[in-house]
C-alpha cells in the first residue's frame, strides 16, 4: 500500500515537472506564432497602404464627377478585395497555430493521464 502511494507520489512530482517543460515549450511556439502572425500584419498593411496612396495619386487626374465616382468604385473594391483575401489567409493561419499550440499540451495530457490511471490502479 505504501509503496502504492509513494509511487503514485512520484508520478505527481514527475508530472508537476513535466508540465512546467510543456508550458515552455508552448511559450516558445507561441512566441514564435506572435512573431509571424505580427510580421505578416505589417506586411498586409503596408500593401494596403501601398494601394491607397496609388488610388489616392489617380485622385488628382480627376476631370470630371464620373472619373472620381470611378476612383472611389475602385478604391473601395480593392480594399474589400484585399480586406477578404487576408482575413481568410490570416484564420486559416490562426486555425494552424492554434493546432500548433495546443498538440503538446494535448499529448502532455493524454501521458499523464495513463500514467497516474497505472498509478492509482496498482
Amino acid at each position: 500500500m505504501l509503496d502504492a502511494f509513494t509511487r503514485t507520489l512520484n508520478d505527481f512530482i514527475t508530472i508537476s515537472r513535466e508540465n512546467i517543460d510543456v508550458a515552455v515549450e508552448v511559450h516558445n511556439i507561441v512566441t514564435d506564432i506572435a512573431r509571424t502572425t505580427h510580421a505578416d500584419l505589417l506586411k498586409y498593411a503596408n500593401n494596403n497602404f501601398s494601394d491607397n496612396l496609388d488610388i489616392c495619386n489617380e485622385a488628382f487626374t480627376c476631370r470630371n464627377i464620373n472619373d472620381a465616382l470611378e476612383i472611389n468604385n475602385k478604391w473601395i473594391g480593392c480594399n474589400i478585395d484585399n480586406f477578404f483575401a487576408q482575413s481568410s489567409r490570416f484564420a486559416d493561419m490562426l486555425f494552424q497555430f492554434a493546432s500548433e499550440a495546443s498538440e503538446p499540451v494535448n499529448e502532455h495530457i493524454l501521458e499523464s493521464t495513463e500514467r497516474l490511471g497505472k498509478s492509482l490502479a496498482a
